[in-house]
């Protein structure tokens, strides 16, 4: 069958599809086929929230969670001319990489505008497009990882504030358990190397552990190869007083909860990845530290290590490091 044919029969698919159906999203090309139509109620949260749309197939940015926090820092310190074009083509055409687009959709539209005002930055800097996939860029995140940081929105949710109040009056470290690498990993080993360090890890300071306890499965937690190494940093209780802040699987992500979530990340000691994803770039714009396993990206250590934040190819000299300045006997938290 041709490639046209092929199209066609898909479109007299879609026709037949409610906003939840799944059909094929992939062919032999890994071409994604759009599946859905949410374009009405995407522009609608556009318009909403005041942001603009244009029709032109410009060449655009992507939507991931970190690649909107690098592209605010990029326009920040105006090496991302403006405006800034954001792709609109995986919300409004297709609900692979999303099983929900609207409710990720909005989620976006929440942190741009936090983020945005809470650095002075005007909407007006930021558009939407519903470009071809094919046109999407990368905002050059890792070689602006010297521009750190961005100013952390001022409001905390009032229902975190108590929780808020009790961490300021704590030294805490976090780990976050959402790992993501660009280059293939042997996952297994990692997580063993994870769990090990975990057993025997002891230190003054008050733990946290951040983010999801499995990944939800997704066209873009598939095609990413994210993994949790959530089991594995339960272990860091033997020998510490642990906070548990992860979340189970979740289907529809809240905005509210990642709010606090940057504001517990920047009072943190530290924060500790073990790869990438959106908690790393969160962890890298608005953290006092950081410490990450993330081999396979281009970045400049002698700049990161002036912002305390430190990237490693090796993952034995990153826990090295995090021993000897963190390990010590147990720690206590205070109520």
């Amino acid at each position: 069958m041709s490639k046209r044919k092929q199209k066609q029969k898909q479109k007299q698919k879609q026709k037949h599809c409610k906003k939840d159906d799944t059909v094929e999203t992939s062919n032999n090309n890994d071409e994604i086929i759009e599946t859905s139509n949410y374009h009405d109620e995407i522009i609608e949260l556009c318009n909403n929230y005041n942001f603009s749309v244009v029709n032109d197939e410009t060449n655009c940015y992507a939507t991931g969670i970190g690649d909107i926090l690098y592209i605010i820092l990029g326009i920040k310190n105006k090496v991302i001319h403006t405006p800034a074009y954001i792709n609109l083509h995986l919300f409004t055409d297709t609900n692979f990489f999303y099983n929900n687009p609207v409710n990720a959709f909005e989620f976006r539209l929440q942190l741009l505008t936090d983020i945005l005002e809470s650095n002075d930055i005007p909407k007006t800097h930021i558009v939407f497009t519903k470009a071809n996939p094919v046109s999407m860029k990368e905002p050059a995140i890792y070689f602006l990882l010297h521009l750190l940081s961005l100013n952390v929105p001022k409001q905390i949710p009032a229902k975190y504030i108590e929780l808020h109040n009790t961490l300021k009056t704590n030294t805490y470290i976090i780990f976050h358990t959402k790992m993501r690498h660009f280059k293939e990993i042997d996952y297994i080993l990692l997580k063993e190397h994870i769990r090990q360090f975990s057993t025997n890890f002891k230190t003054t300071h008050c733990i946290i552990i951040m983010g999801e306890k499995d990944i939800l499965k997704t066209g873009e937690s598939a095609k990413l190869n994210m993994q949790s190494c959530y089991n594995e940093l339960l272990n860091l209780a033997n020998n510490n007083t642990i906070m548990d802040m992860t979340m189970p699987i979740f289907d529809l992500v809240n905005y509210d909860n990642y709010l606090q979530d940057i504001h517990i990340i920047a009072n943190a000691i530290t924060n500790i990845s073990f790869g990438g994803g959106g908690s790393f770039c969160t962890a890298m714009t608005f953290g006092k530290s950081t410490y990450a396993f993330y081999p396979g990206i281009k970045y400049n250590p002698e700049v990161l290590a002036a912002h305390d934040a430190h990237i490693y190819t090796d993952y034995n000299k990153m826990i090295k490091d995090i021993e000897q300045r963190f390990s010590s006997s147990a720690g206590a938290w205070k109520n």
